[in-house]
């Protein structure tokens, strides 16, 4: 009741402050956009006083962590000039200059002058329900598009004069790197011959929870998950192609707002060095895509804020202290699902088991991820797999309709999925070495002296991982 008579209030105030600012004439309109004719200005001094008043207070009310009546604030993520806003303004400055009307003074004005008003309200609430639709209709146009180019620039790389045939992982048919890399014992073997002790038990759920997405895609929230760290220089080297640095790990959950668009990095933890440079932060943080889907109308919002994960080899640090925090954080922000995005092999056990938590709190889940069996092993309610070096579990880098695709498969597994472990292969394929797949973690291909130099390096970082654990 607070927060209806407090928009009552306000409502009234901009309604007062319409009418004395001539706002409601739509010949004061008229008469402000006839610059080449008999020209009024008056009407940018109300504009100009509006913008003065607004910038001016709206510094001193974003330093409150939230408004008084609300949980959060709703402020506009979208920063470029595009086809739509340009389209969109065009036809909004012809029917303002045609009728001398715009939508606030309407409304303000129903109760005045109801019989020429209500029929233009009327057309303007079908002008913003027809807009919707079109919008709708061009995101999907768009979509089928970058797909379908997408598609013919895989067809080219094989040397195809036709769209390739995609497998899905499970052909025998296929040579051996088509099949997805199994990671479980192909770790197992390396960490043996750097020679540590008992190999690594991984986390295995007897009992998956899944939750059912409960409203349509374009009216959800949904909130991304990444192992991804925040960039800080004072960490050392976490730049494209930078090596192993156990400096930029972190160790508790966070949330962070995506405006200004944030800066991560996964320098810290065990991605495909070999193959991928992430050099391509939409390739391992689909924030960018998620966004487009955002304004296409394809989703109803990002969360204002996304979440870090910690990729923690403690499973009892994981499930005890991690997915609850991550869960609460998620709560705050009042998300529908989330987009969950690992980069190493521990990474995707971790977000498998806070996608677990987070099911059984009522949050549906999808992981993007390239270690297949890694996901089914563990368990995960659904799984998108790209079959790409570990760090492209958001797709291609540098290939926006490839990461566009993945993110549209993501979301639409949401709602398709009937049960937990579902899995659905994308079409996603690597324009890399073909046979990238025999280099990660081999202990086959190492020499003694490597094996010696790779066990020194990986001691040595993790000291420095457990020295600034223990800083905290």
């Amino acid at each position: 009741m607070t927060r209806l008579i407090t928009a009552l209030i306000i409502g009234a105030i901009f309604g007062i402050g319409l009418a004395i600012a001539g706002m409601l004439n739509p010949a004061k309109v008229v008469g402000f956009l006839d610059v080449f004719g008999d020209w009024d200005p008056s009407l940018a001094l109300v504009m100009g006083g509006g913008v003065l008043v607004n910038a001016i207070g709206l510094r001193f009310v974003l330093e409150r962590e939230a408004p008084i009546q609300s949980a959060e604030f709703l402020l506009p993520t979208a920063s470029s000039i595009d086809k739509p806003l340009v389209a969109g303004s065009v036809i909004f400055g012809i029917g303002w200059g045609i009728s001398g009307l715009c939508p606030g003074p309407v409304v303000a004005s129903l109760l005045l002058n109801s019989n020429a008003m209500l029929p233009f309200f009327g057309m303007l609430i079908a002008g913003l329900l027809l807009g919707r639709i079109v919008m709708r209709l061009v995101a999907a146009r768009h979509l089928a598009w970058a797909e379908w180019r997408f598609y013919l620039f895989l067809s080219r790389v094989n040397g195809h004069n036709r769209p390739m045939q995609f497998f899905d992982g499970d052909s025998e048919m296929e040579p051996d790197y088509n099949a997805p890399l199994d990671y479980l014992p192909r770790i197992k073997s390396y960490y043996i011959g750097l020679g540590y002790g008992e190999p690594y038990e991984w986390a295995k759920l007897d009992h998956v929870p899944f939750t059912h997405l409960e409203k349509p895609l374009c009216e959800a929230r949904i909130g991304i998950v990444t192992t991804a760290s925040i960039f800080d220089p004072a960490n050392g080297e976490q730049g494209p192609g930078a090596p192993y640095n156990g400096k930029a790990k972190f160790f508790r959950c966070y949330a962070e707002p995506i405006t200004p668009f944030p800066d991560v990095r996964i320098a810290h933890i065990a991605i495909d060095r070999a193959h991928t440079t992430a050099s391509d932060m939409a390739s391992y943080f689909p924030l960018a895509a998620m966004q487009r889907l955002a304004t296409a109308g394809y989703i109803g919002s990002v969360s204002p804020n996304f979440y870090g994960l910690p990729t923690n080899r403690s499973q009892r640090v994981t499930t005890q202290t991690d997915c609850p925090e991550l869960l609460s954080l998620c709560r705050d922000d009042a998300v529908d699902a989330v987009v969950m995005v690992p980069n190493c092999p521990v990474c995707h056990q971790s977000v498998a088991l806070a996608a677990a938590h987070l099911e059984a709190a009522g949050i549906a889940t999808v992981i993007m991820g390239c270690a297949r069996d890694i996901i089914s092993y563990v368990g995960a309610p659904r799984l998108l797999f790209n079959d790409l070096p570990l760090g492209n579990g958001a797709g291609l880098p540098h290939d926006q309709p490839s990461q566009d695709l993945a993110a549209r498969m993501a979301l639409d597994l949401l709602l398709d999925a009937c049960e937990p472990r579902t899995i659905k292969a994308s079409p996603l394929k690597w324009v890399g070495a073909a046979d990238w797949k025999k280099d990660y973690s081999n202990i086959a291909l190492l020499s003694d002296a490597e094996i010696a130099r790779l066990r020194a390096e990986f001691d040595a970082v993790k000291k420095d991982a457990a020295d600034l654990k223990k800083a905290l």
